[in-house]
């Protein structure tokens, strides 16, 4: 066996939610090829890749041509890969990027669905509705801030940051398919009008920065607070 066929083998065994932490090019890769490496963040790459009924040396092949594109066709290839960034490097990002963003898309849904309500596309409960889920996601985004983040970075791990990370891997399962939910619902009814067009642009925008978001916390930094507390034996 060849060490190209040697390293192909290796990477089907790997999860994909490690490739992608590893690998920043496979983020996109996965997504266009419909591979959930979020939530299946465990799955190998040879089983993601039978579920789709995808070839899996041409998802490899596909990979391998990302990364060698050049860094002005690729520029989001120049950053240090997730897997290697210290917790408070990682929190950093997710901080200033993920939930930055978070916050402007949610502000800019509540508007929007305010201005469906107004044009009558929409039920006249239904921007309360989006308030509400807006609260939600501000509610998690501030628990995580104020609650779990200092404790990683006080660095010591323990049977609170645990459950805490347990907790907030929950939220996000929820959060997420409740988003889906939304914009499987009112797709329908807005599709034709051009603001709502537009909300499901930004609804759109928003789940697809969720999944590398909540990617981020669940398979890479909770992993690892998960991984301290067995190895110090606070695990539960």
């Amino acid at each position: 066996m060849s060490a190209h066929q040697e390293e192909l083998e290796r990477l089907l065994q790997t999860p994909v939610g490690q490739i992608a932490a590893e690998r920043p090019a496979a983020v996109v890769v996965f997504r266009e090829a419909g591979i959930n490496f979020w939530t299946e963040g465990r799955r190998t790459l040879e089983a993601a890749c039978a579920a789709q009924r995808l070839d899996p040396g041409k998802v490899v092949a596909q990979l391998e041509r990302r990364e060698r594109q050049t860094p002005s066709e690729n520029p989001q290839y120049q950053r240090k890969p997730p897997a290697h960034l210290s917790d408070a490097e990682l929190i950093r990002q997710i901080e200033s990027g993920h939930h930055s963003f978070a916050r402007i898309v949610l502000r800019r849904l509540e508007a929007l669905a305010e201005r469906l309500a107004r044009r009558g596309l929409v039920a006249a409960e239904f921007p309360a509705e989006v308030e509400l889920l807006s609260c939600r996601i501000e509610e998690h985004l501030v628990r995580e801030e104020t609650l779990l983040f200092p404790r990683i970075l006080a660095g010591a791990p323990s049977l609170v940051t645990r459950r805490l990370c347990r907790e907030l891997r929950e939220e996000h399962h929820f959060l997420y398919a409740a988003l889906e939910d939304l914009r499987r619902e009112l797709a329908p009814q807005v599709s034709q009008d051009p603001n709502g067009t537009l909300f499901l642009h930004c609804l759109d925008e928003f789940l697809e920065d969720a999944t590398v978001h909540f990617h981020l916390e669940s398979n890479l930094l909770f992993a690892r607070v998960e991984r301290s507390t067995r190895a110090s034996g606070t695990g539960f």
